[in-house]
């Protein structure tokens, strides 16, 4: 089971052709360790994309490690739709020296935009 369950869905959700980018805060010092999460078109089904993510920052004011999650814009734009259904994702978190820790997993929805 998941540390959080989370769904991406209404204002949380992947708008096709914008970036898509979420900051999750860890309690301590993290570095060295990695997050690395998927979403995939249903439990045990096939990946449609990855989440990127930029290198780890410790904020020693508040003890905290900041992790950052994106989808680049050029990817949502090419993620299928979902409509009235959904996709599935996961987030794990790799520390050295320990298990990994499966730290988010929900739903998804990718969502149509307007042009602008």
């Amino acid at each position: 089971m998941a540390f959080l369950s989370l769904d991406l869905t209404e204002s949380l959700a992947i708008h096709r052709g914008y970036e898509w980018r979420a900051i999750v805060m860890f309690p301590g010092n993290l570095g060295g360790s990695l997050l690395a999460g998927k979403i995939f078109n249903r439990f045990d089904g096939s990946e449609i994309t990855t989440f990127r993510n930029q290198v780890p920052r410790y904020l020693q004011d508040v003890d905290k490690t900041r992790f950052e999650l994106f989808i680049p814009a050029n990817t949502t734009f090419g993620l299928p739709l979902t409509g009235a259904g959904y996709w599935v994702y996961n987030v794990r978190l790799t520390r050295l020296g320990k298990s990994p820790l499966l730290l988010l997993a929900g739903k998804v929805h990718v969502l149509p935009s307007l042009p602008l």
